[in-house]
């Protein structure tokens, strides 16, 4: 047996070891969204609330504007809101995913493989404007959670709990 095959019946540290790391790399994408809004703010130097006038210079917040839209910082907004109505699903499902019993490692990292790439690259090109690649690899990252779902939903009524 080795290192990355767990005895059958138990669980399998190195998917939980793997749904980590990448768990890891889609928080720090999100932290990244984060980043980019706060520059998309300063550059088009629009606030989302009138309090936050309060941490520009007094002399400077006459060029400031609170609530108003702007296309750089609607992308970035519409961006992170998507990620996280697809990553939090992905949190949940890849962690139900790794608690399974029986589950090959190499399935599981290719779920959790697919998924980051193709979110890392919906990024990408939701940053950019790049369709239909964008719908493309939405299509992707949401297939390898559906995948995910039916695959926990499997085990599960295999084992007799449904």
């Amino acid at each position: 047996m080795s290192d990355e095959e767990a005895p059958a019946g138990e669980l399998n540290p190195w998917i939980l070891s793997s749904y980590f790391i990448y768990s890891g790399i889609l928080l720090l994408k999100l932290f990244l969204n984060l980043f980019l809004i706060a520059i998309a703010r300063s550059r088009t130097k629009i606030m989302s609330n009138p309090e936050d006038l309060n941490l520009v210079p007094k002399e400077k917040r006459k060029d400031y504007k609170v609530g108003v839209s702007n296309s750089f910082l609607t992308r970035v907004l519409r961006m992170q809101r998507n990620d996280l109505e697809n990553i939090i699903p992905f949190f949940i499902l890849g962690y139900m995913y790794a608690m399974t019993w029986y589950t090959p490692y190499w399935r599981a990292r290719l779920h959790y493989r697919i998924f980051v790439g193709a979110r890392l690259l919906h990024s990408f090109c939701h940053f950019f404007a790049i369709q239909p690649l964008r719908t493309l690899f939405y299509i992707i990252a949401m297939s390898a959670n559906v995948s995910l779902a039916i695959h926990i939903l499997y085990k599960v009524g295999r084992l007799n709990y449904i």
